[in-house]
């Protein structure tokens, strides 16, 4: 008996929880049409830095960020890689427009 009423007490309490965590008071286009064109975050030196809000260009230097920018859907908005066909062949299998992006420059820093 003691054993259904903690289990009961645990699902009532997660289905509590699951419905509060769930809920929000304001809409997600609510939330944008505030926020603007643009967004302020601060970075890792705590300096304040302007960003869009509607981020439509990408260029990195490291190509584990354009290999999880195609995993998650955006591999479009790359416009510039240090990828090769030939270093990341399933890159460019997965991504073909990448095909089509120039090379960055690439400079080598002997310490």
């Amino acid at each position: 008996m003691k054993k259904n009423l903690k289990s009961m007490l645990l699902i009532i309490l997660s289905i509590i929880f699951l419905l509060v965590g769930c809920s929000s008071s304001k809409t997600s286009k609510e939330t944008s049409e505030k926020s603007g064109q643009t967004k302020t975050i601060t970075d890792s030196a705590g300096k304040k830095v302007t960003i869009p809000s509607n981020i439509q260009k990408i260029g990195d230097a490291w190509q584990a960020h354009n290999e999880v920018l195609c995993i998650l859907g955006a591999g479009d908005k790359i416009v510039s890689t240090i990828l090769t066909e030939k270093g990341r062949p399933w890159l460019y299998t997965v991504n073909p427009k990448i095909k089509k992006r120039p090379l960055g420059l690439v400079v080598a820093v002997a310490l």
